[in-house]
């Protein structure tokens, strides 16, 4: 088995991303209906959102085991060593995939990371419009404030150090070369399928397209543009990754 384990941020565009990826992979694209896919039967399955109810992720898994020839396992919100193929949750390298139970001849980590001002904008552009819930059915909310910050800059800095193939989402609508260099690491050709714009994605939180400048869109609260102005260290990161420190 060939095992892609992808972690990003709720709201950065991931889901087009991952479709890209699976597009390129198989020529085909899923729809975003069930937590486990089984892609056109090419053998590439897709398991999505796979932290949340593990127990479901599994089952699942084991119903279809047989049949898996490349995964695809996607995870939301956690920290980038993230992983659900052991007990403690945290990535040391191949051999410690312990819950995998298959013969593994690959293991990706990939990271889709996208522009924190626009990110933290989509995120609370969702809170607004959107009553989420989690798996108990209780209130839930995306996180927006320090947990994200946080978040966020523990994606970058597995960027910066190269510890993670990733592609911003900012390349990934605009650049073609960075694609096909994401995709030449990651798959060892470049990109057969690269029209974004007819990829697949779920939902906007704005009901435009624009995708650019979000964080003019809304009205960020004060104690969050204080945490934002304040952190140095997120704005290192942010220039380390190309993107630009502006005051909200």
């Amino acid at each position: 088995m060939v095992l892609y384990e992808i972690n990003s941020l709720s709201r950065s565009g991931h889901h087009s991303m991952i479709n890209w990826l699976i597009l390129n992979l198989t020529g085909h694209q899923i729809d975003w209906e069930w937590k486990l896919t089984d892609v056109a039967s090419t053998g590439l399955f897709h398991l999505n959102d796979a932290g949340k109810d593990k127990n479901m992720s599994f089952e699942l898994i084991t119903q279809h085991k047989e049949r898996i020839q490349e995964f695809i396992v996607s995870y939301e919100d956690h920290f980038p060593e993230f992983t659900i193929f052991n007990n403690h949750n945290k990535f040391d390298g191949k051999l410690s995939l312990k819950l995998l139970n298959s013969n593994l001849s690959s293991n990706k980590r990939i990271i889709f990371i996208r522009d924190f001002y626009n990110l933290l904008a989509s995120r609370y552009q969702q809170n607004q419009k959107q009553f989420l819930v989690d798996i108990n059915g209780d209130p839930w909310k995306l996180p927006v404030e320090t947990h994200f910050i946080n978040l966020w800059k523990s994606h970058a800095k597995q960027c910066i150090e190269n510890k993670s193939f990733f592609l911003k989402f900012e390349d990934w609508v605009g650049s073609k070369s960075k694609r096909n260099e994401f995709l030449l690491q990651v798959l060892g050709y470049g990109e057969v399928f690269g029209n974004t714009q007819n990829i697949k994605g779920t939902q906007s939180s704005f009901q435009n397209t624009l995708v650019n400048n979000r964080i003019s869109e809304v009205d960020i609260p004060l104690k969050i543009k204080n945490l934002v102005n304040q952190d140095s260290e997120l704005h290192y990161l942010m220039g380390a990754l190309g993107y630009e420190y502006k005051k909200l």
